[in-house]
């Protein structure tokens, strides 16, 4: 096959994945640490150079790049991927900057905005001790203090997977235990001006707020609970100011951070809670939660004053609000949880109880 040959070939089938309708409901198994992969491997790395053209561009290679798990029909395809490898770098950029300029279906565009979304957000995850033996060889002995999903990607509207080598069903135990769609009722467990911050759920009935809990796995880090809540447009600056002493400001369709001496900067992320602002924001009960939660505690026994275990991202868009990530205890998150979601509780310990069997 020529190398113009090979070039096609493989086009047609990066664009038949993102021209088709994605189905599925959830995000790709063991994405996470492919995509990181990408980012540590040589600028010459195939999956490298797609990730560094974009993220649709590397989201089309992984998916439809054959796995392991593969054991017949996809031999030809095979072929095609290890031909790719040994083509040019400049051949290589080529293929992925056309498959980064294509127009995506709406659900696969959904797709790589929910993974990217997610990469991001773990990108920035916080080195913690593990109180768990490691499943990887580390030679720090350290795991990673994995971020939580973002508030308004529900898990019923996660997409996951194309290629079956990447769909393997994830154990029981290790499935994420999310729920969105805080009761309207239930937002009385934080102070009023926390309370109007909160973007209500205008896609349904307005009884919902955007707050979800996310209970990850035992496996995957010393995360007992995140919580996540949609903040509106026009109360982002004012609580980047009482959380993080931060000051925010609108030019044109951006925020930009503003510093000392007149500096700009464009930030993604602001992390450090001061404990008095923190509790004055989101109360007494939910600081009782954050100083539970088990980074906190590594945090209080290393000195550390302003907490990671609060967040703000999502920021930059000046029409938009931004999402607050608090981390929290697994006692005293599982009691926020029956105040915020109390409609929802049959549901959560029905499936909790499937889980389980």
């Amino acid at each position: 096959m020529s190398d113009s040959e090979l070039a096609q070939s493989l086009l047609a089938s990066f664009l038949s994945f993102l021209s088709s309708e994605w189905t599925k409901d959830r995000l790709p198994y063991n994405f996470l640490s492919s995509v990181r992969a990408a980012r540590s491997a040589p600028s010459h790395d195939t999956s490298r150079i797609f990730l560094d053209c974009g993220f649709q561009a590397w989201t089309a290679y992984f998916i439809v790049k054959p796995g392991k798990a593969n054991a017949s029909g996809q031999t030809a395809q095979r072929q095609r991927f290890a031909a790719l490898d040994s083509e040019s770098f400049e051949a290589r950029r080529d293929l992925a900057n056309r498959v980064a300029a294509e127009r995506p279906h709406p659900t696969v565009a959904k797709l790589i905005e929910s993974m990217e979304q997610v990469a991001r957000t773990s990108e920035q995850s916080v080195a913690v001790p593990s109180k768990r033996p490691c499943t990887e060889d580390h030679s720090t002995g350290r795991e990673f203090l994995v971020s939580p999903l973002y508030a308004n990607e529900r898990p019923q509207d996660l997409p996951t997977h194309h290629d079956a080598s990447h769909t393997d069903a994830v154990p029981a135990q290790a499935k994420h235990d999310i729920t969105s769609g805080a009761d309207i009722e239930g937002l009385a467990l934080f102070p009023e001006y926390l309370r109007g911050a909160i973007r209500r759920d205008d896609a349904g009935d307005g009884k919902t707020a955007a707050v979800s809990m996310n209970f990850p796995p035992d496996i995957i880090a010393d995360v007992d609970c995140a919580m996540t809540m949609e903040i509106l447009p026009n109360k982002v600056e004012r609580l980047a100011i009482l959380l993080f002493d931060a000051h925010l400001e609108m030019n044109g369709k951006v925020r930009e951070l503003v510093l000392p001496g007149g500096i700009t900067a464009i930030a993604y992320r602001l992390q450090g809670g001061r404990p008095g602002p923190v509790s004055d924001v989101f109360g007494a009960e939910t600081v009782a939660a954050i100083e539970s939660a088990p980074y906190r505690r590594y945090e209080v026994s290393e000195g550390t004053i302003a907490t990671r275990c609060v967040s703000m991202s999502d920021f930059v868009d000046a029409d938009k609000g931004a999402i607050i990530t608090l981390t929290l205890g697994m006692r005293e998150a599982s009691q926020i949880f029956e105040k915020l979601f109390k409609s929802k509780l049959h549901s959560r310990y029905v499936e909790c109880s499937r889980v389980q069997q």
